[in-house]
């Protein structure tokens, strides 16, 4: 399966090791990194001395703006996506790449506190979407991290969905961490799985950034 790891990044604290790692443990699978307006671009040439292929996109939405940048120019070449935050790193080869199929997406750890962990998230996201579909989130695994491993087909059929596009996308960290659970309900919506990688597998490095 031809393979894509798609970074969202926003300057260059954790995106370097995050591009060594997946160097390290897919030696051939291509890496994409679409930058979010950093103020410090010197990592470009750096990350290119692994292969890995730099878009400034100046994106300003965040996870979800920086996926589908990449998927309107790139989408169509590869089978499956791996999309992912700059502050994770993996420990091992993703075990579970190969099994995602049209018909399930994983995400990289088991969360279902849904809307518990975010209530000031849920309000603001109900707030500025009131037709969205009332869900706790709670029967689900959340998308933590706003990562997840997905087929060309699976998203495909998500982006061109009624409650895909009835969303507002994020445009500041509140709306960011609403869609940790809003991809899942989506996906819930779509008829579409959601399971998760092993634990181990992966570190997240958490920097607080705004």
């Amino acid at each position: 399966m031809n393979k894509a790891f798609v970074i969202s990044c926003k300057e260059s604290n954790y995106v370097i090791d995050c591009v060594k790692s997946i160097r390290e443990h897919h030696r051939y699978s291509s890496i994409f990194i679409v930058d979010s307006c950093s103020n410090d671009k010197s990592y470009f040439s750096e990350v290119s001395q692994y292969g890995a292929i730099v878009l400034d996109a100046s994106n300003k939405n965040y996870e979800y703006g920086a996926y589908l940048y990449w998927h309107k120019l790139y989408g169509n070449n590869y089978d499956s996506y791996i999309f992912m935050q700059d502050s994770i790193v993996l420990n091992q080869p993703i075990v579970e790449i190969d099994n995602v199929t049209d018909d399930n997406v994983m995400v990289f750890s088991q969360n279902r506190t849904g809307w518990d962990t975010g209530l000031m998230h849920r309000d603001y996201w109900y707030n500025l979407n009131p037709n969205f579909p009332v869900n706790d989130g709670k029967s689900m695994l959340m998308t933590i991290w706003n990562s997840f491993i997905i087929t060309k087909n699976t998203f495909n059929k998500i982006v061109q969905s009624d409650i895909f596009n009835m969303s507002i996308p994020p445009h500041n960290k509140i709306l960011s961490c609403a869609w940790e659970r809003v991809w899942s309900i989506i996906f819930y919506e779509n008829q579409i799985s959601i399971s998760s990688i092993k634990d181990g597998q992966i570190t997240k490095i958490f920097g607080n950034r705004q």
